[in-house]
């Protein structure tokens, strides 16, 4: 069964990649998504207060890059692997505090941790493909996986 708040994480996705990074990503089915990422970024961000949870984002090491290059002014082929990693820790915080708002509003409190980068990026991938709550995008044909798993007492926030 899809994640209940897909619709939210489509448009959020795609309007913060957008926005922030001028990168263009679209809403795809699973099997328009490889099996294996081969090069990639895992990042988590822990989620506590009105909802406990965490988001997480498994993206190709390309759309990394390239975000790293649009909010940096470098070029792409340029970019470190780890500027590229922290441009996607960035893209993650972002995401999260745009979806906790258009999820529940902006009256419930949510305390983030910092962002942290996942070191079995290829276990994570799968773990992301295997539940059918994760959404997937593809940008310029790399994959991105995101998942929000969110609980506590939302029903007063939403």
């Amino acid at each position: 069964m899809p994640h209940e708040h897909a619709d939210s994480i489509e448009q959020v996705v795609t309007e913060v990649l957008e926005q922030l990074a001028f990168v263009f990503a679209d809403p795809a089915q699973p099997d328009e998504l490889p099996n294996e990422l081969g090069e990639g970024v895992a990042v988590r961000i822990g989620i506590h207060g009105a909802g406990t949870g965490t988001l997480t984002v498994v993206s190709g090491q390309a759309v990394c890059a390239e975000l790293a290059a649009n909010l940096t002014g470098e070029d792409a082929d340029d970019i470190e692997p780890d500027a590229a990693a922290q441009a996607l820790m960035e893209l993650t915080n972002v995401l999260c505090g745009q979806l906790l708002t258009q999820i529940a509003g902006t009256e419930p409190v949510f305390d983030l941790e910092p962002p942290t980068l996942l070191q079995d990026t290829a276990q994570q991938w799968a773990s992301l493909c295997a539940d059918e709550t994760s959404v997937a995008f593809l940008a310029d044909d790399c994959p991105i996986m995101v998942r929000l798993e969110l609980s506590g007492d939302l029903a007063q926030a939403a």
